[in-house]
């Protein structure tokens, strides 16, 4: 289950509907490397923290086995359900929204323009046999204010978006972990 901020999570309650199934990166070896590394603290100048408890990884309830940087949203309906796509496009907009700002909280704790990717979320809706592919992403306007996050756009298979998620993560990840070069990350 995803976990909204209150005023979402009180709004979304009502309607009790969440996607059918979300995808992430599953916490590896390297992952639990980087995360339990040692970073100076933002908030305290005189301790220091691990970059998983400065950096939040995954949206849903903590459990053993997290989901971390959840990438790719799937949603499906019957052919005979009323719903047409624009009812699977609002079901899943805030989680799809979560996700987006959960690479961009990734991104804020690193050092100016060390940009590592902009947010993307891959969304697979399906009504029946017809198949929709989103790719989501954020734009931001000249003031650094959020604007609309959908666009449709054909989709590479996804073992190589997740292939390409998890590196730009890990890239990302590596920015604050000093000791670690992205050679080592790779090794089973």
């Amino acid at each position: 289950m995803v976990v909204h901020d209150n005023t979402i999570a009180a709004e979304l309650s009502k309607l009790k509907q969440e996607p059918d199934r979300v995808f992430g990166l599953r916490m590896t070896r390297n992952f639990q490397d980087i995360l339990s590394q040692s970073v100076a603290s933002p908030s305290d100048r005189s301790g220091y923290t691990s970059v998983g408890q400065l950096i939040r990884t995954s949206p849903f309830k903590p459990e053993n086995d997290p989901l971390l940087f959840p990438f790719l949203v799937l949603e499906a309906k019957k052919e005979s359900n009323s719903s047409g796509f624009e009812d699977i496009q609002a079901q899943t907009a805030f989680p799809i929204w979560l996700l987006l700002r959960l690479q961009e909280n990734l991104q804020s704790h690193l050092v100016k323009d060390e940009c590592c990717f902009d947010p993307l979320v891959w969304f697979l809706a399906s009504r029946g046999d017809v198949w929709r592919v989103y790719g989501c992403y954020v734009t931001k306007s000249s003031n650094n204010e959020l604007n609309g996050y959908v666009s449709i756009f054909p989709s590479p298979s996804l073992e190589i978006s997740k292939e390409r998620h998890r590196w730009r993560t890990v890239r990302c990840l590596e920015q604050r972990t000093p000791s670690k070069s992205s050679s080592e990350l790779w090794l089973p």
